[in-house]
């Protein structure tokens, strides 16, 4: 056989060859016809259980550790739990592996998020409490087992409506968000309660990795109306900070969540912008309220002082005292049913919280505890102003499904 003719036979085989691995490179759902389920039962397997070893997940105090582990490419759940799940392994594994598998079909995205967590109640099984402070997923919030103590997103931002219009006299709004990075429900409802009042509000998303937000806030008309909303993460602050100076939107004109209350903000800007900010508890730099003062104190026992103006660290601090007085309520017999009933029946005080609570209040969401916002004024070298107490959503407002 000639050289001409061997070439010709083999080249096209290497061909065909070269072509079906870069297929499988680059379409993995084309790889898969070539993989062995066994094999990666077993590899999946044995991954999983080299990763609870080498993360330590063994070294909780009652051997309670559990491990999710979801494979994008063998599309395999392997769950592996500590000794500490047996007896109630089974069902609760079981719930775990088929929210995981649902996540994998669902793919990256704010679902995919919101299914992580219920991976979370699946694995509770319903048989633990879970005591939130401020939670930006609707599952929590639709937990019957569930206390979002400061209250849900969509509960604590539909307030602003209220507090624009009753104190602002706002007649036009624009409110800004990245889709897709867990805030398309906080959005909603803060937009659907602005339509309650018949107050107009453009309404516009953008990518979650936008270096610039001008073209957003340029699209919600937001250096024409009464109002400019952003309902951000704090990764963004900075970002919004920018472009609405760039657009020479004045501050006043800004109504935003303690999102942006952090170093993070002053690291990036050299001080916090002179915006409105709304709060669903108190506010550790306001020494007029009369909560903030002990517990500013107790911060600075500790030697935490660097805190004391972290609203997070302050819900926190109010979710673990909130959760301690239940606790005490039942004295000595302390069981997850009874824990339950405290949350049911808890109307306050909420330390460092509102002082009108209602756990169980939205059927639709019975974990939503609180659903009032209080709003300060940033002055620079002034500090802060209360620009209004606690304010409920408008009157007939209902959550977006």
């Amino acid at each position: 056989m000639s050289a001409y003719a061997a070439l010709s036979n083999v080249l096209p085989i290497l061909g065909v060859g070269a072509a079906s691995a870069l297929a499988a490179v680059a379409a993995p759902s084309y790889a898969r016809f070539f993989l062995n389920g066994f094999r990666a039962d077993g590899e999946v397997r044995q991954y999983a259980r080299s990763t609870f070893l080498t993360r330590q997940l063994f070294r909780t105090r009652t051997r309670n550790g559990v491990l999710l582990l979801a494979t994008l490419f063998e599309r395999k759940v392997e769950v592996l739990a500590d000794i500490g799940w047996d007896g109630v392994r089974a069902e609760s594994m079981d719930r775990l592996r088929l929210a995981a598998l649902i996540s994998l079909l669902n793919g990256p995205g704010p679902l995919g998020a919101s299914v992580e967590v219920l991976s979370f109640y699946a694995a509770l099984a319903g048989q633990k409490p879970v005591v939130h402070g401020v939670s930006v997923n609707p599952a929590d919030t639709k937990q019957e087992t569930a206390a979002v103590l400061y209250g849900g997103a969509e509960y604590i931002l539909a307030p602003y409506a209220t507090f624009a219009q009753d104190k602002l006299g706002v007649t036009s709004a624009a409110l800004v968000y990245p889709e897709g990075a867990g805030q398309d429900d906080a959005a909603r409802g803060q937009a659907s309660a602005f339509e309650t009042l018949g107050i107009p509000i453009n309404v516009v998303s953008y990518p979650p990795n936008a270096p610039d937000l001008t073209v957003p806030l340029l699209a919600a008309d937001a250096q024409n109306v009464d109002l400019v909303m952003p309902v951000i993460n704090t990764s963004d602050c900075v970002k919004f900070a920018e472009a609405q100076r760039q657009l020479n939107i004045p501050d006043e004109k800004v109504l935003a969540s303690p999102v942006c209350i952090t170093p993070a903000t002053i690291e990036g800007l050299g001080d916090f912008p002179e915006w409105i900010y709304a709060v669903a508890s108190s506010l550790s730099i306001d020494p007029t309220d009369p909560s903030v003062p002990p517990y500013t104190d107790i911060l600075t026992a500790q030697g935490q002082e660097a805190f004391i103006g972290d609203p997070w660290v302050l819900v926190g601090f109010g979710q673990v005292m909130t959760l301690a007085k239940f606790m005490n309520g039942l004295g000595e017999d302390v069981t997850p049913d009874g824990i339950v009933e405290q949350m049911k029946a808890f109307g306050g005080p909420l330390i460092l919280g509102s002082p009108e609570l209602d756990c169980g209040k939205y059927p639709e969401a019975p974990g939503v505890c609180n659903d009032h916002t209080q709003f300060y004024k940033y002055n620079g070298p002034d500090g802060w102003e209360q620009a209004g107490d606690y304010y409920p959503p408008p009157d007939g407002w209902v959550a977006p499904g």
